[in-house]
């Protein structure tokens, strides 16, 4: 058999094609909640034979958060740093997931 895992879990996955699974990661993740669940971590075991042992899974990020590191060229206080607000431009927020092989396809 072969052996499919994601992240974050989603209920409504067992119901829909496997091949066809629409996930958006946040455009605002500047909270804990938006920032995980803008994370898609996929795995896959195939031809795994009928036993009682662990199988092992390992995970690959298919769409990722973002962190963003704001060093400044300038005398800035510390302060200033920590309120900035970054935009990151240009970027693909959704896309679809093929469960069974791993691949994308960003929305256009």
């Amino acid at each position: 058999m072969d052996i499919y895992s994601y992240y974050p879990y989603d209920a409504a996955l067992g119901n829909i094609n496997a091949l066809d699974y629409y996930f958006s990661v946040k455009a605002d993740q500047q909270t804990k909640v938006a920032y995980e669940a803008s994370d898609f971590l996929w795995a896959k075991t195939a031809d795994v034979s009928p036993t009682r042992n662990p199988v092992d899974l390992s995970f690959s990020h298919k769409l990722s958060k973002v962190r963003v590191n704001v060093k400044s060229e300038v005398d800035t206080l510390n302060s200033q740093l920590a309120t900035a607000v970054v935009s990151v431009v240009n970027t693909n927020h959704s896309a679809s997931i093929n469960i069974s092989n791993g691949n994308i396809t960003v929305d256009n």
